[in-house]
C-alpha cells in the first residue's frame, strides 16, 4: 500500500454543538517532516483520531494515494482488510510512552511486530534494528520501571518504527521530558525523517518546532 501523499481536505468535526476542527486543509508528502502546533483541547488529538480513522470527519475528506494514479481513496470507505494494511503503514507514539508493564524492553517492540504477524526471525531482526536506530539497544533486557522517562519515550519511539511505517504521528513525545531528552527525541525524530519516513510532530512546544526547522501548521 502506498500511504503518501496523505490529504486532508476541508476537513471539519464537530461534537454536538462544539466544532474542533473546522474546514482544515493540508498534505503530507513522502518523506516530509511536519509539525502541527496548538495548546490543549485545540483539536492536535482529533487529527491523530481521524487519521487512525478511529473517528470519522463531520465534513471533507481524508484521502491517501494509490498505486492507480487516481486522486486519492477516501479512508472512509475502506472495508477491514484495507484499514488494517492502511493502520500498519502508520506507527505512533504517544506522550504517555503506553508500554506494557512485565515485559522487558525488547518484548515491548516485539509485540508489535508479533500482533501484526512477522515471523519469528523477522521480529527478533526488526525489534533489534529499531532498538539500535534509536540508540538504545544495551536497554534491551530492561523492564519499563527501571527506564527514565526519555529511555521509555525512546523506547515507544522504536516500538512506533519496528514494522518500518511510511508515517509516523508522534503525539507530545517531549511533553513530559525536560529540554536535553526533548532534544534527543527530536534528533531521533528527524533520523528517522531523513531515513525517508514522513513524521507528523503533534505539539504545544513551539520552540520544539523552530529546532526541527521544518513545516509548520498553527491550529
Amino acid at each position: 500500500m502506498q500511504l503518501l501523499p496523505l490529504t486532508f481536505d476541508c476537513v471539519s468535526k464537530k461534537y454536538g454543538q462544539r466544532t474542533v476542527l473546522d474546514e482544515l486543509s493540508f498534505t503530507v508528502n513522502r518523506g516530509e517532516f511536519l509539525s502541527i502546533v496548538g495548546n490543549s483541547g485545540i483539536g492536535k488529538s482529533t487529527i491523530i483520531r481521524l487519521l487512525l480513522r478511529i473517528e470519522k470527519p463531520t465534513n471533507g475528506m481524508i484521502s491517501y494515494s494509490s498505486y492507480h494514479g487516481d486522486s486519492g481513496l477516501n479512508i472512509e470507505s475502506l472495508d477491514k482488510n484495507s484499514l488494517q494494511q492502511y493502520r500498519r503503514s502508520i506507527g505512533v507514539v504517544f506522550q504517555d510512552c503506553k508500554l506494557i508493564p512485565g515485559k522487558t524492553v525488547f518484548e515491548n517492540v516485539a509485540f508489535v511486530l508479533e500482533a501484526c504477524g512477522f515471523p519469528d526471525h523477522a521480529v527478533v531482526a526488526d525489534t533489534k534494528a529499531a532498538l539500535e536506530k534509536i540508540g538504545i539497544l544495551h536497554l534491551q533486557d530492561h523492564q519499563p520501571n527501571q527506564l527514565s522517562g526519555g529511555e521509555a519515550q525512546r523506547v515507544a519511539l522504536a516500538r512506533a518504527i519496528a514494522h518500518k511505517p511510511q508515517l509516523i504521528l508522534a503525539d507530545e513525545p517531549t511533553g513530559h521530558l525536560d529540554r536535553d531528552n526533548a532534544a534527543i527525541v527530536l534528533k531521533n525524530l528527524l533520523t528517522i525523517n531523513m531515513d525517508g519516513t514522513a513524521v507528523i510532530l503533534f505539539t504545544h512546544n513551539e520552540p520544539l518546532t523552530k529546532m526541527a526547522g521544518q513545516r509548520v501548521i498553527n491550529l
